[in-house]
């Protein structure tokens, strides 16, 4: 009955808390995408090391629960060119008490910047019961992006 409005991805959530396994490596040709998490934590993979390790992943690949602002002042760089340039997206998160989507979706100077980077952006919930389901954050995200005309994966 749906099937013309929804159209089912099989893609990988990824931990870099400890640094993962290469085993998964082999198994991304089959998948629409990766995510990997937490990148900005002070217990996560080196963040040069990670960018070098996503270069052998074959799928699309993105940042989740990941404060990239916070990735740029620790490391000093241009965190937008970053992503550009190692072909990653980022995933906005509505679920949770992430202070990077509050501060994102607050931030207007933040806002144009990742506008004017041309990267791409997804929109997730990490939603693991309906009692978390939270639909009006969801679709307000949805609709600062556009309105932002970001580009998105989906």
């Amino acid at each position: 009955k749906y099937k013309k409005y929804i159209k089912v991805l099989c893609g990988l959530e990824i931990g870099t808390r400890p640094e993962p396994n290469d085993f998964l490596i082999s198994y991304t040709d089959r998948l629409d995408y990766c995510l990997f998490e937490s990148i900005d934590s002070f217990v996560a993979m080196d963040f040069y090391e990670f960018l070098e390790w996503t270069r052998l992943f074959r799928c699309p690949k993105g940042l989740a629960h990941t404060d990239i602002f916070l990735l740029e002042k620790r490391y000093g760089v241009d965190i937008l060119r970053v992503i550009k340039e190692y072909d990653l997206f980022w995933e906005i998160n509505t679920s949770g008490n992430y202070n990077y989507y509050y501060d994102f979706i607050t931030n207007k100077d933040k806002q144009k910047r990742v506008s004017d980077s041309g990267i791409i952006l997804s929109v997730g919930s990490d939603t693991h019961w309906v009692g978390d389901f939270k639909l009006g954050k969801l679709q307000g995200a949805h609709k600062l992006i556009d309105g932002l005309g970001i580009k998105k994966v989906l």
